[in-house]
């Protein structure tokens, strides 16, 4: 086997964009996406599941290569591909991740990798059970080049040891009729949440990747701040880490001009992203615990302003990735781990942690008190049903 077939789960908007990328024809369907965005190597669309007959119909004027399913089960057992994308709603990537597995399909599942941490564990122990298949998740923000940079920077221990983190992520406006434009937006039945397993995702997986597991965590989560929801759409999050470190995750859909930026202070120095595209890197000449024995609170200041370079040296770089092309290289990564065991850019497993800091931070808002990190799961579980059941009446 030299291509590795694969069926879409779903033909909503993730569906059509995966679609497109794996036939080579993104140029066609995304002309504001570069035309150098090539075909994902030793990749196949074969097959396209959608509930809808009437969508299935258009799916086969659209792509007449490939076989067309009403029922996703069908698509995983009719031989038509060894691998799934998954782009069907939250609460069912659980379902249809396990299915496949256990008929021998690989599984990449869009994220987050589910609503409930109980059932990312679950998905995580059915991937166990089967080593040979491969399980990822598209976590393609650890693509960008500026990102996959500062990771190497804090895994080479060149930064020192972690002492604050801090990201201020509130670019994600969302008007009213974003959440009316489809019933299960903004509720807790249809999607599990708010901002914290709609928007911010990669966010919540990135500071996990570069941070490690928090020790304790407290948040405060406002649900329908200035939209008509029932889910939060407005975050406060603080943790705290083993080694006395400290970390704050701030989030909003209601701030027309938004803000993204990403402090982490290190006891060798300091990382700043601005937009998740610019970089800059600051690193000390010595020490923290040295400069504080070096300098007195006289001297500092006035070093810092006339002679910075005593101080610091600066290393600056920005994303080079094509938009569009990191999903392509996540196809790519996935394939080739299938085909020859190159390691995943995101496992099943690593995926983990971003849903545990979503469930964590929600269960800690509605209880009003900080958690230990990671939250009891059938506590969070049945939190999440009252929720629920609340929407429902």
């Amino acid at each position: 086997m030299d291509v590795i077939r694969f069926g879409v789960i779903g033909f909503g908007i993730q569906g059509r964009l995966y679609s497109a990328i794996l036939s080579g024809r993104t140029g066609e369907f995304y002309p504001h996406i570069s035309k150098d965005v090539r075909k994902p190597q030793n990749c196949k669309l074969c097959a396209i599941y959608d509930r809808s007959e009437d969508k299935c119909d258009e799916i086969k004027s659209i792509y007449p290569d490939a076989e067309t399913f009403t029922d996703w089960k069908e698509l995983i057992t009719s031989g038509t591909c060894d691998a799934i994308v998954i782009t069907v709603p939250h609460y069912m990537h659980h379902e249809v991740t396990i299915y496949a597995l256990e008929h021998g399909i690989h599984v990449l599942c869009e994220k987050p990798a589910d609503v409930r941490a109980s059932d990312v564990e679950e998905m995580i122990a059915v991937s166990e059970k089967h080593p040979q298949l491969s399980f990822a998740l598209m976590l393609n923000q650890r693509t960008n080049t500026a990102f996959a940079r500062v990771k190497e920077l804090i895994s080479s221990g060149q930064m020192g040891e972690l002492r604050r983190f801090n990201w201020l992520v509130t670019n994600w406006y969302r008007p009213d009729s974003y959440y009316k434009s489809s019933p299960w937006r903004g509720t807790y039945r249809g999607e599990g949440g708010g901002i914290l397993v709609n928007q911010t995702p990669h966010q919540l997986d990135l500071w996990g990747w570069f941070c490690g597991t928090p020790k304790t965590l407290y948040a405060v989560c406002l649900e329908g701040m200035h939209r008509d929801i029932t889910v939060e759409n407005d975050v406060t999050i603080v943790t705290t880490y083993e080694n006395g470190a400290t970390g704050s995750f701030i989030s909003c859909t209601h701030d027309p001009l938004g803000t993204d930026r990403l402090e982490m202070d290190f006891s060798g120095g300091k990382i700043v992203v601005e937009d998740s595209s610019r970089a800059a890197v600051y690193r000390f000449r010595d020490e923290e615990s040295v400069m504080n024995d070096k300098y007195t609170f006289q001297d500092y200041p006035r070093i810092l302003r006339e002679n910075p370079d005593e101080i610091y040296t600066v290393e600056e770089f920005s994303d080079t990735t094509i938009f569009g092309m990191n999903y392509v290289l996540m196809f790519e990564n996935f394939a080739s781990n299938v085909l020859d065991g190159t390691p995943l850019i995101a496992s099943g497993r690593e995926a983990l942690l971003a849903v545990q800091l979503a469930n964590a931070a929600q269960l800690s808002s509605g209880l009003g008190k900080q958690l230990d990190f990671p939250c009891d799961t059938g506590l969070y579980d049945a939190w999440l049903q009252e929720k629920i059941c609340l929407e429902n009446k």
